[in-house]
């Protein structure tokens, strides 16, 4: 112990000197003489016990909890929504934490372990109920993912379908068996019984409570989505138009990001076709995402540490950074340093290219949709989107907004795709968004303008108008910009000629400090100020678009799990709200009124990308700025709120987004986009 004391000294001596504790090369040492990290070395699979101890065997030290809590709280300044999730309206009324306040009495606590810490931050980040606003500590989240071999649904059933109930999904073993194929024998052995008995059971009580019950504290602590629904049909397994296949989400009972209190789960079923009732104990495996390590020390000195992407830098500096790559004369910054296993990839973008992206703790996996659950080959298409023919209905299903091919590309895909559908017959459109995270903001404004035609929604502009939260710091960025204190332009967010006036006049000219004056507003009775209105920045498009509605709105429809956010939520918004286009929910809880759009935004970022601001104007050394992670962290933010089109004067993000449809699964449909799809052409377009 004497040893770790004067590290974590050493630690924060460093730090107070500018030093990084990536610049380390001392090995960690664990409270406990024997290390539960060694124990579960090497081992892809392990139990949640063994994995709670090696988590919980790295000391808690105030200087890593200040560090957390300075960067979170000042990144947090540049965060649209802060002090609109201190009280969210209706319907969004269990979004209501004062965050800052949180993390000042997080920095006045003591843990028994730098876990607990992460915890405490974790969940207090995660009750914003904001996507973009994701806290992560790769030292942690989704260092291992911890699965059930038993994903759930939400089916109806019964006489005429008027039951609703949990079930064990259908597809379950064959889903677990191939995916988890090298340890599928142990984890059956492990458990004491065979899987395949129990795919389709239904589920009357999860840890001697009822399944809603179960699900309303999933709801409660998830993060992600401010639509209560949305985090409701989170618990259960859903499909995705993934880059290449078509790919299955376990849901949130059946996978989990941070290791569960214990190594099972009692659940109480009926079997399929039977009467039986049975009470078993279903055992967790917790499967590891990241290199081997060998001990304690050796997992947190390659998963705990800050890493050179963790932190921003100076885009001007000499030679340029890694992260900075050159075309022509034109600087562009790559990917924000999200790793894959958390958000999907996006190309390489300049700031003509915003995102805006849902950011997921628990890591994507690549676990495929069975092959009797996925739609056919498509006619048309690339990456996650692609085209599909039933009759006169075309079908795009669309898992991102940015994955499977680069900006430019993007446009040309879906301008061949719907053209091909509509060469080939299609007189109606679905477009499936089931778990779209987002992406491409102008990608998302140029479907809209696509299908809707010329008109007052659509040109010049066919998203928000939106703004960005001031604080001095962020205008002091802008004003050495302004001032041609960078020796090149279009490179930074800040950068004024990278936006537009709100009334479609053109772009800012490079010398406006374009935060200046504040637009100031009080906000849960808290000071708040922000820009002046953005307006458009993606027309014209790279593309041609009609002259006319690509199908009338009557005969577009679109449909979702309610996991639809960021460029998607752009995208279905506007299509639902100025258009009128048919918007549909499936596998909602009976009653519960379904949101169709998750986490709006208007633009995401992260501290990483405000840190490079920062550096590459030379204001690091401002007291408002917040200092590097010492550890291996990511914090997002809200960079651009989008303005609503119910009440023009308030964010789109606090507004109600209610489905028009409420669809219920069922044996046939669940998982099955083609029959989910053949269901929805029954209800909207019957004479088809």
């Amino acid at each position: 112990m004497a040893g770790f004391s004067l590290f974590r000294t050493v630690v924060a001596a460093l730090a107070l000197a500018g030093f990084s504790l990536a610049d380390l090369g001392g090995e960690l040492q664990t409270r406990q003489s024997a290390d539960p990290c060694a124990a579960i070395a090497g081992q892809n699979y392990t139990v949640p016990s063994k994995l709670l101890a090696c988590l919980n065997s790295f000391t808690f030290d105030t200087t890593l909890r200040d560090n957390i809590v300075d960067v979170v709280s000042k990144s947090l300044n540049f965060h649209t929504s802060t002090n609109y999730q201190r009280n969210a309206p209706f319907p969004f009324v269990d979004v209501h934490v004062d965050v800052q306040g949180e993390l000042a009495r997080i920095k006045g606590s003591t843990y028994q372990s730098d876990y607990e810490l992460h915890k405490d931050v974790s969940s207090q980040l995660k009750r914003l109920f904001d996507g973009h606003c994701t806290y992560i500590n790769y030292c942690y989240d989704s260092l291992f993912v911890s699965y059930l071999p038993f994903p759930l649904v939400n089916l109806n059933h019964g006489p005429g379908n008027l039951l609703q109930s949990a079930f064990i999904a259908p597809e379950a073993f064959d889903v677990v068996s191939k995916e988890f194929a090298p340890y599928i024998d142990q984890w059956q052995q492990l458990a004491g019984f065979n899987f395949t008995k129990y795919s389709g059971a239904k589920v009357l009580l999860i840890d001697d409570t009822l399944p809603l019950i179960q699900i309303e504290k999933n709801a409660q602590v998830i993060g992600g989505y401010q639509g209560h629904s949305t985090r409701q049909n989170s618990f259960f397994s859903s499909y995705i138009r993934a880059a290449n296949e078509w790919s299955y989400r376990m849901g949130d009972f059946a996978a989990r990001s941070l290791p569960p209190t214990k190594d099972y789960v009692k659940m109480t079923v009926v079997l399929a076709n039977s009467t039986k009732i049975e009470t078993i104990k279903v055992p967790f495996i917790s499967r590891t995402t990241v290199s081997a390590f060998t001990s304690g020390a050796d997992l947190w000195d390659k998963n705990c540490k800050a890493k050179s992407t963790t932190n921003g830098v100076d885009y001007f500096a000499a030679p340029a950074p890694s992260n900075v790559a050159r075309d022509g004369d034109t600087a562009i910054e790559l990917v924000d340093p999200s790793p894959p296993k958390f958000a999907e990839p996006i190309a390489p973008q300049d700031r003509k290219h915003p995102i805006s992206s849902f950011i997921d703790v628990t890591a994507l996996t690549d676990i495929t949709l069975p092959p009797g659950l996925s739609p056919p080959e498509p006619i048309s298409g690339n990456g996650t989107a692609r085209f599909y023919l039933q009759g006169k209905v075309g079908v795009l299903a669309l898992g991102s907004f940015s994955t499977g091919a680069g900006y430019e590309a993007w446009f040309n895909i879906l301008n061949d795709g719907l053209n091909t559908l509509k060469t080939q017959g299609a007189t109606h459109l679905i477009v499936d968004v089931t778990n779209n995270g987002g992406g491409y903001i102008c990608v998302a404004n140029y479907l809209h303008r696509f299908l809707a035609g010329p008109k007052s929604t659509t040109v010049p502009q066919a998203g928000f108008d939106t703004e960005a939260r001031y604080n001095t710091l962020a205008s002091n960025i802008t004003q050495v910009i302004a001032s041609g204190g960078v020796p090149e332009r279009e490179v930074l967010l800040y950068d004024p000629v990278n936006w537009s006036y709100a009334n479609s006049s053109g772009k800012f000219p490079e010398n406006l400090n374009w935060l200046e004056p504040p637009v100031k507003k009080v906000i849960n009775g808290q000071q708040d100020a922000f820009s002046q209105r953005l307006g458009d920045e993606c027309q014209p498009f790279p593309v041609s678009v009609p002259d006319a509605p690509f199908f009338p709105p009557e005969n577009i429809g679109i449909v979702n799990n309610g996991r639809c956010a960021s460029s998607c939520s752009i995208f279905t918004i506007t299509m639902a709200k100025l258009e009128g286009v048919k918007t549909a929910v499936v596998g909602g809880i009976t009653l519960i009124p379904q949101q169709y759009s998750g986490t709006v935004g208007g633009q995401s970022t992260s501290f990483t990308v405000i840190d490079s601001e920062i550096k590459s104007t030379k204001l690091k050394s401002n007291a408002l700025a917040p200092p590097d992670f010492i550890g291996n962290a990511y914090q997002g933010i809200t960079w651009r709120l989008g303005f609503g089109f119910d009440d023009k004067t308030k964010p789109e993000e606090w507004q109600n987004h209610m489905a028009k449809d409420s669809v219920p699964l069922t044996l046939a449909t669940v998982n099955r986009p083609e029959a989910i799809w053949k269901e929805l052409t029954h209800r909207w377009w019957p004479n088809l």
